[in-house]
């Protein structure tokens, strides 16, 4: 009789290299029934499970590892020899988030993962990262403040950040460096950060580590048939992140009043970091 069993590898027991928890690993498990026999006990003898120790309950004989010696009246589990622990990776699919396949997310898969193993994003739940959620303000924020590992003495916040929030920290050291100005007053962190706003806040990050863009002249708005929705406070920024190609548009439009997604963070902040 053939059984599946699934395997959860937990945080002691992980892959070299891998600092967040494994995916799920499939395994195929073998039961036999054995004839009476000696008194051995399911295979592990004095040693630990799989321990190659055999079956004969004392651990002296050689045995196989993980299995009983046949005839020994109980059970025998064997894994499976055609099925592999973790399957290969081949594709553009999230190794950490079950909602980003690779039909789906090609050109976002692997900068989630990448800015996730870096310690810049997070997921919203267990093995979801929720790529077609628009991020807020604050969230926003807070993964700008973590990728560039912006530091500052702060004095203060915005009145409508309520103090221990989780983004707290992060929005007042913005604040303090300049780059979170809000509407003057408020910041709105629980908002959806608009693709305009969000090229703001990275152009003014970009200028505080003293890596700004090179300067671009608002004629390459131009090709972007929603160019007139853009502010005019964000045009110099929009034009700078077009010109260097971190953000390209629909091929039409630019989208500068629409929401942010998280999907689309990942990606933007990524051609930041890696210097495209």
């Amino acid at each position: 009789m053939t059984y599946m069993m699934i395997v959860r590898i937990d945080e002691s027991n992980q892959p070299t290299g891998i600092t967040k928890d494994s995916p799920v690993a499939v395994f195929l498990v073998i039961r036999e029934e054995h004839d009476s026999g000696n008194n051995g006990n399911d295979g592990d003898g004095n040693g630990t499970d799989g321990g190659g120790t055999g079956g004969n309950g004392s651990g002296a004989g050689p045995g196989n590892p993980g299995q009983s010696d046949p005839g020994d009246g109980n059970p025998s589990v064997t894994i499976g020899e055609d099925e592999t622990p973790l399957e290969e990776y081949t594709g553009p699919r999230s190794r950490y988030f079950d909602d980003v396949p690779e039909e789906q997310w090609p050109w976002a898969v692997y900068e989630i993962d990448d800015l996730f193993e870096d310690g810049v994003v997070n997921g919203t739940a267990p093995r979801i990262f929720s790529p077609e959620a628009n991020i807020t303000r604050g969230d926003f924020m807070l993964m700008l403040v973590r990728a560039y590992d912006l530091v500052a003495e702060t004095g203060g916040n915005f009145p409508d950040v309520p103090q221990g929030s989780y983004y707290y920290d992060a929005i007042a050291i913005a604040r303090t460096l300049g780059i979170a100005k809000g509407d003057g007053e408020n910041f709105h962190p629980q908002s959806f950060i608009t693709r305009q706003d969000m090229m703001v806040l990275i152009d003014r990050t970009l200028r505080t580590i003293s890596a700004p863009l090179p300067t671009a002249p608002q004629s390459v708005l131009l090709s972007f048939s929603d160019n007139d929705r853009i502010a005019d406070y964000a045009l110099d920024a929009v034009a700078a992140l077009v010109q260097s190609e971190i953000i390209k548009g629909d091929g039409t439009g630019i989208n500068p009043l629409g929401n942010t997604t998280r999907a689309e963070m990942a990606v933007v902040v990524h051609r930041i970091l890696e210097g495209v």
